[in-house]
């Protein structure tokens, strides 16, 4: 990039919303005409909507997905609008902790979770540690991911994934509120949208050794860019068979949010384990995040 378009870029990127508003509008308009872009976007609406809602319009649904993918682009570098959610269910963060005085809460990545965080913050939310890939903390990253983090660190103080389970589970018995993705590759078979998949069991086993609670954040879309937050009441490993369960207890809690904003799941397909069609997991590499256009 030039470096007049680098002055260009970041001129706008400090402008108030409304004037930054054409200038995406435009690109909206581009992306939904590349191609390429429109297949990759397909794949992904057809991963969330093809088994589950087999009579959906993907076409349309993709060319949702990218206007949405490219406004919450643009949103990131205004984190006061980002941030700006309301919030249902505050008091669950606190109504009931582990023995240790933690808490775990889970999400996937579905509309602007990241501005959730800051939300909480703002409506006096207890002090929230998030785990997030490594490459979002890494001292050199893409820039859209930089502002990914500057948003998430609005509210939580985020930290890598290479803690690995113990550290994670350390930071639980620690007394924090601990945010964790639940829509990742793992070895634990779930059932998601009409797929059979495999997803990550290591927040659930957490809950399940230190006896601590776990709450579910999920997003509604209400107006514009304004969206709802729900936290739940809290799931307890005691009401579960094990941890299996509990995972799968909480993938279909989310269900319907999903297929009421499927454009705002932030590129679901690599998010799981896919199984071919003699229930073998399928190896892949997963990029992390979105892809830069």
């Amino acid at each position: 990039m030039s470096a007049i378009k680098k002055a260009a870029v970041a001129a706008v990127r400090r402008a108030p919303l409304p004037l930054a508003t054409p200038l995406v509008r435009r690109r909206i308009r581009k992306v939904q005409r590349d191609p390429q872009l429109l297949e990759v976007a397909h794949t992904q609406m057809e991963f969330l909507l093809g088994a589950s809602q087999p009579d959906a319009d993907l076409d349309a649904a993709a060319r949702r997905h990218l206007e949405y993918v490219m406004w919450r682009r643009e949103l990131r570098w205004h984190p006061d609008v980002i941030t700006k959610q309301s919030v249902l269910g505050m008091e669950n963060l606190t109504k009931e902790r582990g023995p240790t005085g933690g808490l775990l809460f889970c999400f996937i990545h579905h509309g602007r979770y990241e501005g959730s965080f800051g939300a909480i913050k703002r409506a006096g939310g207890p002090p929230l540690t998030v785990v997030v890939h490594p490459d979002m903390v890494k001292p050199i990253r893409p820039v859209h991911v930089s502002a990914h983090l500057v948003v998430a660190e609005r509210g939580a103080e985020c930290v890598s994934a290479e803690l690995r389970y113990t550290g994670i589970r350390d930071l639980v018995t620690q007394g924090k509120t601990v945010g964790i993705a639940v829509d990742q590759p793992g070895s634990t078979k779930v059932r998601f949208l009409g797929r059979d998949l495999l997803g990550p069991s290591g927040g659930v086993r957490i809950a399940f050794e230190t006896e601590t609670p776990m709450v579910l954040l999920t997003a509604r879309h209400t107006s514009g860019h304004d969206q709802e937050v729900t936290i739940s009441e809290p799931l307890r490993p005691a009401d579960f068979a094990d941890p299996a369960d509990m995972l799968q207890s909480i993938l279909t809690r989310c269900e319907p949010s999903v297929l009421a904003w499927p454009e705002a799941y932030d590129w679901p397909k690599p998010k799981f384990t896919m199984l071919d069609v003699d229930g073998q997991p399928i190896p892949h590499v997963r990029a992390f995040g979105e892809p830069d256009f």
